[in-house]
């Protein structure tokens, strides 16, 4: 992380110096698929960082050296357990005296050990940076936007929407294609049922649920039939336009959405599904990315 990105973040106190890091709480965990979990962390609400903090940016938390109950402090590197996510919704709890933010992450060797449950008190880390994100520009745009999302890469948009779109935000105006796998759709589930993804912020959203490394026509080891009953069983309103297919994204869903050459395509997602995007929008529209954190 830039040197700058931090020392603004901890901001500057009253005699000069540096104000002690944001302490955020782990207040839920959510075990959505093998490879997916959705966290939620407490923020006070006179967070230094909050001042600057802009929808679709990622925070860098630093974690406790006891964040391995198993091995200790001698398992993990202090590096090891300072890592980026990017909030997918900000918000305020009813009667709660803090914010929740809540972040989505892949479950790996250090994220896998967040959500364990620990017998002395909850876990804690320091807010220590913020950055990335689309610049204000991109999500202020009077005109028409798609935003493009690959697997956990739906979490800035969310947190656009969740905010929408900013104080000129045209929601009517934007609509949300998103790529994920099948093995990880209990993420797309979830997100609709705790209506963090909404149709009401959308002027159109289009789900592809999309198969792996499998060769015998099945989506994550299912059939066309399983997948239309899962379908057709999404918690949405009946006039939702929230849409599900599975298959994978083709060049003519996108050139559905693109209406002019003024329109803009936002992106986050895995590097071979933004070089196949960016094939398809050359010469018609510009895209705008921001990193996967």
């Amino acid at each position: 992380m830039h040197p700058q990105t931090e020392a603004a973040n901890q901001g500057i106190g009253s005699h000069g110096s540096p104000e002690p890091p944001d302490v955020v709480t782990l207040e839920s965990s959510h075990r959505l698929s093998p490879s997916i979990s959705l966290h939620t962390f407490s923020v006070p609400k006179r967070a230094n960082f909050l001042a600057s903090f802009q929808p679709s940016q990622n925070v860098t938390l630093q974690f406790p050296d006891d964040l391995d109950l198993i091995y200790g402090s001698k398992s993990l590197k202090e590096e090891d357990r300072c890592l980026t996510f990017t909030p997918c919704q900000l918000s305020e709890p009813p009667d709660a005296d803090y914010l929740a933010m809540s972040v989505i992450t892949r479950n790996g060797r250090v994220t896998g050990l967040l959500g364990i449950p620990r017998p002395h008190g909850r876990l804690t880390a320091k807010l220590v940076g913020t950055g990335g994100g689309f610049p204000t520009p991109n999500t202020e745009y009077i005109g028409s936007t798609t935003c493009i999302a690959g697997g956990t890469g739906i979490a800035p948009f969310l947190a656009m929407a969740n905010a929408r779109w900013g104080a000129n935000g045209c929601p009517g105006r934007v609509s949300l294609i998103w790529s994920i796998n099948g093995n990880d759709f209990p993420l797309v589930e979830y997100l609709i049922r705790e209506k963090i993804l909404q149709s009401i912020d959308w002027l159109s959203v289009t789900i592809f649920a999309t198969p792996g490394d499998e060769v015998d026509g099945l989506v994550a080891g299912k059939t066309e039939d399983w997948w239309a009953k899962k379908i057709n069983d999404l918690p949405v309103e009946i006039d939702s336009s929230i849409h599900a297919r599975c298959r994978r994204m083709e060049k003519e869903d996108l050139d559905r959405a693109i209406s002019n050459s003024d329109h803009q395509v936002l992106f986050c997602g895995s590097k071979s599904l933004e070089w196949q995007v960016r094939m398809w929008c050359l010469n018609k529209c510009q895209v705008f990315k921001t990193e996967l954190s």
